[in-house]
């Protein structure tokens, strides 16, 4: 249930047809965390981050998990106790979305919010 709500209806909503579910024919796409217990309670810090932003609203929470490997289209690109990133430069590719489910004639509420 957690995965329609968090995977498939968003990608439906947004019209991005090749994301949203583990299957053949979708990208590939995964975020894969340590398992529960695993690792110990830390606090954020913005250099932890790999963005070019001098802030983040997460700045001195505290954590006790984080994504261990990123996987995009199948590559390894994020591997936290390895490298770090694995990625590179063009790695990533623009997705056209299609048609958004959220758009509709003025004065017509979408179905999905009834």
């Amino acid at each position: 249930m957690i995965h329609k709500i968090l995977l498939k209806e968003p990608t439906k909503l947004y019209g991005m047809q090749s994301k949203g579910s583990i299957a053949v024919g979708y990208d590939a796409d995964l975020v894969v965390w340590y398992p529960k217990g695993k690792m110990e309670e830390f606090v954020l810090k913005n250099e932890m981050l790999h963005h070019d932003i001098d802030y983040s609203p997460f700045e001195g929470m505290k954590f006790t998990n984080w994504p261990r490997w990123t996987v995009l289209r199948g590559k390894v690109v994020w591997d936290r106790d390895g490298d770090g990133i694995t990625g590179s430069l063009g790695d990533g590719k623009y997705i056209r979305r299609g048609k958004s489910l959220l758009a509709g004639p003025r004065g017509a509420l979408n179905p999905i919010f009834e």
